[in-house]
């Protein structure tokens, strides 16, 4: 693999980052590749040796919205590289079951070269491991089947609700562990998932580095997308009866509709999924104003 200088040390050259931040930047993929092949083309012939004229050849193929978001990437990184900004930026992606968090997760993973993804199902199985079916039983389910395992129900707040709550206050503090220490590490990361409760993450969701989305896909594609988690076989956890996956739908979009509503009260964006280029396209873009923000 080719390598080039980077602040006079030899690095690794890897196509694929370079072509994350050009779609982070909305380079459409036809000029991407085009510019790609240019560059390993002047790499093999050692016109290119440095990631500095990597970027001036890119910047240079590019003209108007794109150059200047791509220029913001360039001077984020460098300001990184040379501890201007510290902060690295952490994308959190909540709403209930089946609303395309992970669907969003892949393609922003990519655009960020995030090596830091995580799912609050993963915290929730490590909590498991901790914490008893016997005195927790809520844990051990779906968000959308907690509320069977509750001990004690509020008659005045929706059963469902209640179950939600009670299973992500659970999760959320190792949501807050999680992201602190991404903070601390100084590395971009994702993390999504269902219990992440809106305006529950007190002053890390303050932070100039932290965007925090919920994914708010229509009713009729909630429906088809929780469902067809079933019919395609893609989650193992769920029951193939489809009338099940009905009922238990309409619990999730319940959950899903609470959670907006707290998102709109706690100022937390809410991504009105129904198109997946451009719920892509306004959380890039979203991105590259935060970066323009902390370089200032």
């Amino acid at each position: 693999m080719p390598t080039l200088k980077l602040n006079g040390h030899d690095m690794l050259y890897i196509p694929d980052v370079i072509r994350g931040s050009l779609l982070l930047a909305g380079v459409i993929p036809k000029d991407i590749e085009l510019i790609l092949a240019d560059l390993d083309i002047l790499i093999k012939t050692n016109e290119i040796k440095s990631f500095r004229q990597v970027d001036n050849y890119i910047l240079d193929s590019l003209s108007g919205q794109t150059k200047d978001a791509y220029q913001t990437i360039v001077d984020f990184k460098n300001a990184r590289a040379t501890d201007k900004i510290s902060e690295p930026i952490i994308l959190i992606l909540g709403g209930a079951s089946g609303t395309g968090k992970s669907m969003v997760t892949a393609a922003m993973a990519y655009r960020l070269t995030s090596t830091r993804i995580m799912g609050t199902d993963t915290l929730r199985q490590v909590l498991r491991a901790q914490l008893s079916k016997e005195n927790v039983p809520e844990l051990y389910c779906h968000t959308y089947q907690a509320y069977k395992y509750l001990k004690k129900l509020d008659p005045d707040v929706d059963p469902v609700i209640q179950g939600y709550v009670a299973q992500s206050k659970i999760v959320m503090g190792s949501v807050r562990s999680y992201i602190e220490r991404i903070i601390s590490e100084g590395t971009t990361a994702i993390l999504e998932g269902v219990h992440i409760i809106p305006g529950e993450l007190g002053e890390i969701e303050h932070k100039d580095n932290i965007i925090e989305y919920i994914v708010h896909p229509p009713y009729e594609l909630h429906k088809s997308m929780f469902i067809g988690k079933s019919i395609r076989g893609e989650l193992k956890t769920v029951s193939k009866d489809l009338s099940i996956r009905e009922k238990e739908f309409q619990i999730a979009r319940k959950i899903q509709d609470y959670i907006v509503e707290l998102a709109r009260k706690a100022g937390v964006y809410v991504l009105e999924f129904s198109d997946f280029t451009e719920a892509v396209k306004e959380i890039s873009n979203r991105i590259i104003l935060r970066m323009k923000k902390m370089l200032k």
